[in-house]
């Protein structure tokens, strides 16, 4: 299954090119996106309050999963980020939360964020490039 980051629903959003393409060959039950990043989307469209993006990130989200926070992501988190400052490396908290979830829930993350590249146990796509 494929998780969407924040990245990759506003070029869903936004209709960028390479990301459609791969969109439209996908099957949508293959999709979701997490609750804290859907929790993203939903922020940066009320901020512009704009209708239009509203409308669109409304649309786009019908069908697709929205994965929610809960105790074995919750534990996920734990794990993944007690291992990455082991090895001294940093995540903002809001990512790596969104990384925990991708990884309890045996997903694919889709972003163009290199910096999720941190995460060994983390498969990640960039569907942009």
């Amino acid at each position: 299954m494929y998780m969407f980051d924040t990245n990759a629903f506003s070029a869903l959003m936004k209709k960028h090119p390479k990301f459609q393409q791969r969109f439209d060959n996908e099957a949508l039950k293959n999709m979701c996106i997490s609750s804290l990043a859907w929790a993203e989307v939903r922020y940066g469209v009320r901020k512009n309050n704009s209708a239009k993006w509203l409308q669109i990130s409304d649309k786009l989200v019908q069908g697709i999963r929205v994965m929610p926070f809960n105790q074995q992501v919750a534990e996920t988190y734990a794990i993944l980020r007690a291992d990455i400052e082991k090895q001294g490396k940093n995540l903002s908290p809001l990512d790596m939360l969104i990384a925990a979830c991708a990884v309890a829930n045996d997903c694919v993350l889709v972003t163009n964020d290199q910096a999720f590249l941190q995460i060994e146990q983390l498969p990640v796509e960039d569907w942009t490039a």
